[in-house]
């Protein structure tokens, strides 16, 4: 399910100015999006089908960590019975 959405969670909490503790997770692997999540550089989102995702620092002063999101392309996708 495509759908326009808002600020990420994270973009939220550092509006709050809360601090989280970052994953060892900067290489891309998959996460179902269980709840909405957007994709990088676009203004999709994503929700209730795998994604792929990693950690990445932002180019702040402060050194904030934040996931970033990608497709899966449909390729990708695992086929056969579950």
């Amino acid at each position: 399910m495509r759908f326009y959405c808002g600020l990420t969670w994270a973009e939220r909490r550092q509006l709050r100015g809360e601090r989280w503790l970052p994953l060892d997770r900067f290489k891309w692997h998959r996460k179902f999006a269980w709840l909405p999540v957007r994709l990088d550089g676009t203004k999709e989102c994503r929700w209730l089908e795998w994604v792929e995702r990693r950690l990445e620092s932002s180019n702040t002063p402060y050194e904030t960590l934040e996931w970033k999101y990608r497709a899966i392309p449909e390729s990708d996708w695992p086929t056969g019975g579950y």
